[in-house]
């Protein structure tokens, strides 16, 4: 799929002019981010969050993730031509750990710009963010633009311990997922929140994959 978002402002603002450069605000001084194996991005050096380079290129078979920096915040990539992806752009929050795992019943860690999970145990912890999904049972999971489901043996119906929707279509402000809340019967930790970015660029060409999915909860046995 391919996104040209100099056409896309242009038919509303000029639509007399056949082509024009857009101003992303991006200066450049990250230079071209074009990596060739997978790679970790350390946010800690950009505590906004914001990237400015001068075009980005993601090979397939090349997958990005990312490292939150102390604030926590979304991923923001400013690009002064053109952004290209064939390979995989990771924001997903992280799954909490198994009951084969260290750290078990500890919340998932929230992708850039998500939140944390509860973590679980008798006094289990709902998960962080505006719409974290309570503790409880085997945890509740978190909420967005809406109320999750869940099967009550007969249907499908919302979750109603506590969890709020918050977000709007436009995605201003720029935010992630809530953390799924911990569990106090399995004592599993709850799942973290998916991350957020965003991209401004001549040009994108999306031909891979952007994943900002939540992670899984625990399972102690």
């Amino acid at each position: 799929m391919k996104i040209r978002i100099q056409l896309l402002v242009l038919a509303a603002l000029l639509p007399l002019a056949a082509r024009a450069q857009i101003n992303t605000g991006s200066d450049g001084r990250d230079g071209a981010f074009n990596p060739t194996k997978d790679t970790v991005i350390d946010m800690t050096d950009h505590r906004d969050g914001i990237y400015q380079y001068t075009s980005v290129n993601i090979r397939a078979g090349v997958t990005v993730t990312f490292k939150p920096n102390a604030n926590n915040t979304p991923v923001v990539w400013l690009v002064q031509g053109s952004c290209v992806i064939n390979g995989t752009v990771y924001v997903s929050g992280q799954n909490a750990p198994s009951y084969s795992e260290p750290g078990v019943g500890l919340g998932g860690q929230g992708g850039p710009g998500g939140f944390r999970g509860g973590n679980g145990g008798p006094a289990g912890n709902s998960g962080q963010g505006p719409g974290g999904g309570a503790a409880g049972g085997s945890g509740e999971p978190a909420a967005f633009g809406t109320i999750p489901s869940r099967y009550n043996g007969n249907y499908y119906g919302p979750y109603t311990n506590g969890t709020s929707i918050y977000g709007n279509k436009y995605l201003v402000p720029l935010i992630g997922g809530s953390g799924g809340g911990g569990g106090t019967n399995l004592l599993g930790g709850g799942g973290g929140g998916g991350g957020a970015i965003l991209v401004a660029a001549q040009s994108i060409e999306l031909n891979g994959i952007k994943a900002a999915d939540d992670g899984e909860g625990g399972v102690d046995q």
